[in-house]
């Protein structure tokens, strides 16, 4: 018995049109990954643990076939090397954390918390001393948007435009940060009317450290009439308070390691070249402080 076919309509047959050449792109782009470049040019240049969290990642990002498996494109052989691509191998990089900040603008967004880890197991001293201008930092200035440039009246302050432009998160982000900088410095000089002499005097060294930051942050934004001024006064946002010395101590403790968090997840967030590397060295900074 002869049965009647649907008849496809229009629609249908552009549906078929479209979606060939897509599977077949998709199938395309997905059967030889490639390792990122970025990531095979550090791994390149780690050693020990750094080398093999490297190749994980790099690993990682290549997927995996449909079977579970690592495309041959991406499978590193019995001495760790993954395959060489065919295009000229770019320069040797240098070690450590200069090698970092060499290729940090081309490192993927999700593979940042692993190379902020990997920056700051480094000795930062000399890298950092490159930027040093005294009392601030010498970064390659931030692009301001043009929205973040409209001037508003002190009385009548506009909130932070919603744009979408490129670099606009990242204005954001150092709005944030230096928000958070004003209140940390804030914190710690509070702390300082119950401190030791041995914690007054690394609390003081602080306070001198993240002034610095400030003013790099104060010079990045001078263009947003958006930038955060400080307040006169903040609470402090930490589990213990200061009564004694002893409690001056946690304090300063605690406000340390949620202050150095904070900047790792501002330095993760980080898209635009600037930003991620005056977010990474002032991360570096601090850590060293």
């Amino acid at each position: 018995m002869n049965r009647t076919l649907p008849r496809l309509t229009l629609a249908h047959r552009a549906l078929a049109l479209i979606a060939v050449p897509a599977l077949a792109l998709t199938l395309a782009s997905c059967a030889n990954p490639t390792p990122n470049s970025a990531l095979l040019r550090l791994h390149h240049s780690a050693e020990g643990d750094n080398k093999q969290q490297l190749a994980a990642e790099i690993t990682r990002l290549c997927g995996h076939t449909h079977d579970g498996k690592t495309p041959d494109s991406c499978k590193a052989d019995a001495h760790g090397n993954f395959p060489t691509p065919k295009t000229p191998a770019p320069e040797p990089l240098a070690p450590g954390a200069e090698g970092i900040l060499a290729v940090l603008a081309e490192i993927p967004q999700e593979s940042m918390p692993i190379i902020i880890e990997q920056f700051l197991k480094y000795p930062l001293q000399e890298v950092i001393a490159t930027f040093d201008n005294k009392n601030t930092f010498n970064f390659e200035a931030l692009t301001i948007p043009t929205a973040f440039t409209t001037t508003h009246t002190e009385k009548t302050p506009a909130p932070t435009p919603t744009v979408t432009a490129p670099g606009a998160d990242d204005i954001r982000g150092a709005e944030a940060a230096l928000a958070e900088e004003y209140a940390h410095i804030y914190a710690l000089g509070v702390t300082m009317a119950f401190t030791d002499s041995e914690t007054q005097a690394r609390t003081e060294k602080l306070i001198e450290s993240h002034q610095k930051v400030i003013d790099t942050l104060e010079q990045l934004l001078e263009k947003d009439a958006y930038a955060p001024t400080a307040a006169p006064g903040y609470d402090l946002k930490t589990s213990t308070q200061p009564t004694n010395a002893e409690s001056a101590r946690a304090t300063v403790k605690e406000l340390t390691d949620n202050n150095a968090q904070f900047w790792k997840n501002t330095a993760a967030q980080a898209t635009t070249p600037q930003w991620r590397t005056a977010a990474l060295v002032i991360t570096g900074y601090l850590s060293t402080e």
